[in-house]
């Protein structure tokens, strides 16, 4: 079992409160995992977050992600996954980085409140083949919104050329440290696509009245290491055939793209940048996204103080487009030093 501890100041462009410190001290991250013999682990993972108001303060318990794998085979051709999971669709998973989970995985559309992440309840076959060709497949309530009986499902494709395999077998290498002493360091190219099919039953918050919205989202993924230098890209495609209560039968589009650079340069010291481009079409325009576009460029510096001990510095950019149907004059621009954090980290 390992623990995060994690104390926050930030400072924005927007409100009254340019420098706050509400989130010091303001979250634990809690994780576990365990075996049960070879075929069978569990991991579970939650977050205590604290939530300061005029009135009270209250403490949220989120549970993002408990699920059992177990594997059929010796090797790692077939792993059955169930409970509350993260669906394997992108060559890369959000929940090893060191800074914010994308966008695209985490932001709904108009009444629809689905969102890909942090977790979906379900079952997933997934699995390696040939060391290099990974593959997915999940069957799922979908997140967000009303259980429906007709499940989401979704489906991916992976492949890793040079490099570690994704297997992690060696095959005739050294896996000790003294034989690697930069094990993050290789050339290697992944790419991947995914696709994703599902109903949301979305409720009308004026009446009990319910309606369904059958969305799709495909995309594509790449990500490529460098020795030090890790960059990595996704592309995805979203569509709502009718995701507002009030406007049925009116589909909307959203394309999504994010570029991101991460550097090793030394095993203490990680700064990273990323850019993310979230667009929409189509009739319907979601209230408080209603923009053609939105950029967002963010970064952050990571060091390794000691250990069990980091910080982190990370700021945020955004360039709203102009309200659908106005000139370039709606421009509007936000900055955001998202957080300046103190991480302490613990395992048992």
């Amino acid at each position: 079992m390992s623990a995060v501890a994690i104390g926050r100041a930030s400072a924005s462009s927007r409100g009254d409160a340019k420098l706050s410190f509400a989130g010091a001290g303001g979250e634990v991250q809690l994780t576990a995992a365990g075996a049960l013999g070879d075929s069978v682990s569990i991991w579970a993972g939650a977050i205590l977050q604290a939530n300061a108001t005029p009135e009270a303060e209250t403490v949220n318990l989120i549970l993002h992600r408990v699920f059992l794998n177990y594997s059929i085979f010796e090797k790692p051709w077939l792993i059955l996954r169930a409970g509350r999971i993260e669906p394997s669709l992108l060559s890369f998973s959000s929940h090893r980085m060191l800074f914010a989970s994308y966008r695209f995985l985490s932001t709904t559309v108009a009444d629809n409140h689905f969102t890909l992440e942090p977790a979906q309840l379900g079952f997933e076959a997934t699995g390696t083949l040939w060391h290099r060709l990974g593959y997915a497949f999940g069957v799922v309530d979908g997140a967000g919104n009303t259980v429906t009986t007709p499940k989401d499902i979704y489906g991916s494709l992976r492949f890793k050329l040079g490099g570690l395999p994704l297997d992690g077998s060696q095959r005739g290498q050294k896996a000790d440290l003294l034989a690697n002493p930069a094990p993050w360091r290789e050339w290697s190219l992944s790419v991947g696509a995914f696709a994703y099919r599902g109903v949301a039953r979305i409720k009308d918050p004026s009446s009990d009245a319910f309606a369904d919205d059958r969305f799709v989202i495909v995309g594509g993924d790449l990500s490529a290491l460098i020795r030090d230098v890790n960059l990595c890209g996704v592309f995805t495609f979203q569509r709502n055939e009718s995701p507002r209560m009030a406007l049925p039968s009116k589909p909307v589009h959203v394309q999504n793209l994010m570029i991101q650079a991460d550097w090793v340069g030394w095993p203490w010291l990680i700064p990273m940048l990323r850019y993310e481009l979230r667009r929409y079409s189509g009739e319907v325009i979601e209230a408080g996204l209603n923009r053609d576009y939105n950029h967002y460029l963010s970064g952050a510096l990571h060091v390794l103080i000691r250990a069990n001990v980091a910080a982190a510095l990370r700021f945020e950019v955004t360039k709203e487009g102009p309200t659908v149907g106005t000139t370039k004059e709606g421009l509007t621009r936000d900055w955001r030093l998202g957080s300046l954090g103190l991480f302490l980290t613990g395992a048992l």
